[in-house]
Formats: structure tokens, sequence, C-alpha cells
């Protein structure tokens, strides 16, 4: 049975998601070890959550697919939010 890792990373290569943006570490860890043993997809490091966010956008932008950025638990999730946050406003999206 695949753990929920596992599983979610599936579901995301299954979907057509080729790569994944993020910071490997603290509650991403499983994740980040079953997108490696996944073939179809990647994970793209990065340094900071918010540049996995702008990563994310600027390749679902060009490439009109789904794109996934990822953050860790606590104040990486906060700086996902603010980079979400922030293209929005740069798009002039409305949530």
């Amino acid at each position: 049975m695949p753990t929920i890792a596992e599983a979610v990373v599936r579901n995301l290569a299954a979907n057509g998601t080729c790569r994944i943006c993020g910071l490997p570490g603290d509650s991403l860890n499983a994740v980040t070890e079953a997108s490696r043993r996944e073939k179809d997809l990647e994970w793209m490091l990065t340094r900071h959550e918010e540049e996995a966010a702008f990563a994310a956008v600027g390749e679902a932008a060009l490439t009109g697919e789904l794109a996934v950025c990822a953050g860790s638990c606590d104040p990486g999730n906060l700086h996902l939010i603010n980079g979400l946050a922030r293209l929005m406003r740069s798009c002039g999206a409305r949530p």
C-alpha cells in the first residue's frame, strides 16, 4: 500500500505535472523522496518558498499546464502564500 506522499506524487504525475518547485525538508521529506522515485516527475530545488511560487506560476504561464509549488510547515507555508498572493496581484486576479 502506498504512503500518502507516494499517492500524491503519483496523482500529480498522472495528471501531467512535470515538476514540483520547492525547498525540501521538514514536512516535505516524504514527498521529496517519493518524487525522486517517480520517473515522470522532477523536484526543482529552490532556495526559498517564495521563489518556488514564482517558478511554478512562471512555468504555468509559459506552458499552460499544471504547475506545483511546495512549502514546508510553519514559516514555509507563509512564504509560499506571500509569493502566490503577490503573483495574483501582479496578474490582476481576484481571490
